[in-house]
């Protein structure tokens, strides 16, 4: 912080309070508090004026961790104020005894709601700190009395209708968003977290750093470098866990950028992720498992075809008949198909993937599958990700198969969801990133079952019959009035957290 100048001579605390243009009287605080020193984010700071309007504006920290206001005690003597009471102990700043109190007029250059310029005045008991380097502090029982809105992101402060600017800073050779380098070659092996010893002189000592690992991947996607987010703090030398999710090894070179770190804002809290593990000691094999060999990637004609191994030996050997040139049913003791089985096929032809489309649900007793939101939700637009030309070409031939089928459409919705290509075997698999739908959704508890009461079904029957529903998820519709609820960027389509109970729902019915 830079050191406050003024005229010696001028002593504006040896004379009575001078005031000059609009000046705006604020309610003093009936008391103060033990200290309790500073939270570890970037000092936030305002200039006030002490005891006369006219004379040059002291750099004041303007602290919400530091329950009671104070002046170092030679300040306050260059000032012409001198301490009175008996002092107190204060912790925060280690355990120091005050030389006692003293009570300031101060001012606080500020514009109203229509931009006029004008002071705030106010009357605040500081406590009197021997060595206190920053000079001037206002604390809670400044903010809480005033009730001081701060919003350090846009640099403003208000109380009422009334706005100051004030300042983050941080002194030194130091940075409020540095880049965090590797201070040492280290080996990424594949499949492995790793800490990386990094650089961490950059950042200001009693501040908290919120650190965020690089994702860096290679272009075949055979190197994939990512890490947890984490906490850091000054010193010459720390580490970061980071992990290759790739199946390639690779060596990170000393000055490497592997991070971003982000200095904590006034408001910030540190608190413990959704999703926390505990490390166990590392287990090191006598032998190095060889990184798996990279299968040939193919262009995928139908991302959405599973492997089908065709019918059972038992389906081969049953005798049947060709109906319609569309289906294939088993005979009866007669040698023809049954008449229910065929009136039922033909009824709901549309139902079938006879020709590799997804069949479709026309049934208006089942309607369609409605997308029910919670109350308090409010859906928000979600950036596309990042994909590979390999990705995008098997994304497009997603898409252009899901509008022959007409499973999708265009959209103009207001919200969407970014479009993931997962490798699944030698194909691409076309899925849509809902998460922040499905937790905005109101639940259908329709029980699923499990394998175990599966099996206990099909204990001590003889004969079995299987249902294959091709492309499922496709075959019932979205209700029209929330489809908009389902788009997704640039390439549009379904994949919904409720599909699963509301399929097997229909299904029971």
């Amino acid at each position: 912080m830079k050191k406050t100048s003024f005229d010696k001579q001028a002593k504006p605390l040896a004379h009575e309070t001078r005031r000059k243009g609009p000046v705006v009287q604020l309610p003093s605080s009936t008391a103060t508090g033990t200290g309790l020193g500073y939270k570890n984010h970037v000092p936030l700071t305002f200039q006030v004026r002490l005891n006369d309007t006219t004379t040059p504006s002291v750099c004041s920290l303007l602290d919400t961790g530091a329950s009671l206001s104070v002046i170092d005690s030679d300040l306050l003597s260059k000032l012409g104020g001198q301490p009175k009471g008996d002092g107190m102990m204060v912790h925060g700043l280690g355990n120091v005894r005050t030389l006692g109190w003293t009570t300031i007029v101060a001012f606080i250059e500020s514009h109203d709601e229509l931009g006029n310029s004008v002071h705030m005045e106010f009357t605040q008991n500081f406590h009197v700190l021997p060595l206190f380097s920053p000079g001037l502090c206002l604390g809670l029982d400044f903010i809480t009395t005033h009730a001081v809105t701060l919003m350090s992101a846009s640099g403003t402060a208000s109380i009422g209708p009334y706005s100051f600017p004030v300042v983050e800073r941080v002194a030194g050779p130091y940075a409020l968003r540095p880049e965090i380098h590797a201070a040492e070659e280290v080996t990424l092996l594949p499949g492995r977290y790793s800490w990386v010893p990094v650089y961490a002189g950059c950042l200001a000592p009693g501040v908290d750093y919120s650190v965020h690992p690089r994702m860096s991947v290679s272009e075949d996607e055979a190197i994939q470098l990512a890490g947890p987010a984490g906490l850091l703090t000054h010193s010459p030398r720390r580490h970061i866990l980071l992990g290759n999710f790739g199946h390639v090894a690779h060596v990170v070179p000393r000055g490497f950028i592997v991070a971003d770190a982000v200095a904590a804002r006034l408001g910030d809290l540190a608190g413990a992720g959704g999703e926390a593990f505990t490390l166990d000691t590392e287990l090191r094999s006598s032998e190095e498992v060889a990184p798996p060999v990279v299968e040939p990637v193919g262009d995928p004609i139908n991302p959405f075809d599973d492997d089908d191994p065709g019918p059972s030996d038992l389906a081969r050997e049953a005798e049947t008949v060709l109906v319609d040139e569309l289906f294939r049913v088993g005979v009866d003791e007669t040698g023809a198909a049954p008449t229910a089985v065929v009136d039922l096929l033909r009824a709901h032809t549309e139902a079938f993937a006879l020709d590799g489309r997804p069949g479709g649900i026309r049934d208006p007793a089942l309607g369609e599958m409605p997308i029910e939101l919670l109350p308090d939700a409010a859906l928000r637009p979600e950036a596309p990700r990042r994909a590979s030309p390999e990705k995008r070409r098997a994304m497009d031939s997603a898409i252009d198969q899901l509008l022959e089928w007409d499973v999708i459409e265009p959209s103009t919705s207001p919200v969407s969801f970014p479009v993931l290509m997962v490798r699944q075997r030698d194909k691409w698999r076309f899925c849509v990133d809902y998460r922040q739908l499905n937790t905005s959704t109101v639940s259908d508890r329709y029980p699923l079952p499990t394998i175990d009461s599966i099996f206990h079904t099909l204990t001590g029957k003889r004969v079995f019959s299987s249902l294959d529903a091709v492309r499922g998820y496709h075959q019932m519709g979205v209700k029209e009035a929330d489809r908009w609820k389902t788009a997704f960027v640039c390439h549009r389509g379904p994949g919904l957290g409720k599909t699963k109970a509301t399929k097997k729902l229909r299904l029971s019915d």
